[in-house]
């Protein structure tokens, strides 16, 4: 099994859309990309990383070419990852973004796609991790290192969730 696959099924991406991934992975040249992909793991240079690789991608209605790029780049966060001895859940559930964000393209506009290459750097970049039902971002504001907390689509909100969460 790729390593690609492998983290499609450890955030359980929808099979329609994981085949799409599968074959793109072979067509996208990712070699040429890395130099705009690698901006996609600094804050200040996300946005015009992300432009770069649309404009390169090129015609990409349903979003799927970017998802795989950033999908790709998630396998080189996972060595750091792993490196610094973070658990795989912790993987899993973080960049499980991928995979709500694609069904929740279902959702609203009756197939799969993705649309949130805008947010997802912030997994890429290690910058915002999912532990339990929320996510944790380290953020600056008003030049203080703060943690900024997320609570994703699919959190199932409880009191005792929550504070396993925070714990």
């Amino acid at each position: 099994m790729s390593l690609l696959k492998g983290l499609l099924e450890g955030i359980h991406m929808p099979e329609e859309a994981a085949e799409k991934i599968i074959q793109l992975e072979k067509e996208i040249d990712y070699e040429k990309l890395k130099p705009m992909v690698s901006k996609l793991y600094e804050r200040k240079v996300w946005q015009e990383g992300l432009e770069e690789l649309k404009t390169e991608l090129g015609e990409d209605p349903k979003g799927y070419k970017i998802l795989t790029c950033m999908l790709t780049a998630a396998l080189d966060t996972y060595k750091i990852y792993k490196e610094k001895g973070i658990q795989d859940k912790i993987f899993y559930d973080t960049f499980g973004c991928f995979s709500r964000f694609v069904k929740e393209h279902l959702a609203s506009y009756g197939s799969y796609g993705f649309d949130r290459c805008w947010w997802t750097p912030r997994q890429l970049s290690m910058e915002e991790f999912r532990l339990g039902e929320l996510e944790f971002e380290l953020e600056k504001w008003k030049g203080e290192n703060v943690i900024s907390v997320h609570i994703p689509s699919d959190a199932k909100l409880t009191k005792e969730n929550c504070q396993a969460s925070y714990k």
